[in-house]
């Protein structure tokens, strides 16, 4: 499913006019008429070291909020097979679960920590977000307290 998804993804972005009609999805004569300078970068999610190898192949990053080197090298190591059990992987996640997980809330130096795991673990990219109605407040912290923390 996820395949046929990046599939119609890139076709529409050629510029071209889409027909598909796939397992998963029908699409009838669709076309992004305003095109990004370059094809918006596909990146997908994976919660062990086998759907990161599946989904190598098809993606332009690997997005996770596990400091895990385990994925990152299964997802630099792959070489192309199908994300056909992406939906299996991926468990029913509550709130509590991600608070487990992940830094949330005012502590700076929760969210430093959490950015250095990351580091340590060979990925290239950190992004960071809020939820909730804050988001400025969470970016001026961001901005203030925890960048300087990893770059001084």
């Amino acid at each position: 499913m996820l395949e046929e998804a990046v599939e119609v993804i890139r076709r529409l972005h050629t510029g071209e006019q889409v027909t598909h009609y796939g397992k998963h999805y029908t699409v009838e004569q669709a076309r992004i008429y305003t095109l990004p300078e370059q094809p918006v970068p596909i990146y997908l999610s994976a919660f062990g070291p086998k759907t990161a190898r599946r989904i190598a192949g098809i993606a332009d990053g690997f997005a996770t909020v596990l400091p895990d080197g385990e994925l990152i090298h299964a997802y630099r190591e792959a070489g192309g097979p199908t994300p056909r059990d992406f939906e299996q992987a991926v468990p029913v996640v509550t709130e509590e679960q991600v608070a487990g997980q992940i830094p949330c809330g005012p502590d700076v130096d929760a969210h430093a920590q959490a950015v250095r795991q990351f580091a340590d673990a060979g990925f290239d990219e950190v992004y960071v977000s809020q939820i909730g109605p804050e988001e400025d407040k969470f970016f001026d912290a961001w901005s203030s307290k925890v960048l300087p923390q990893l770059t001084g």
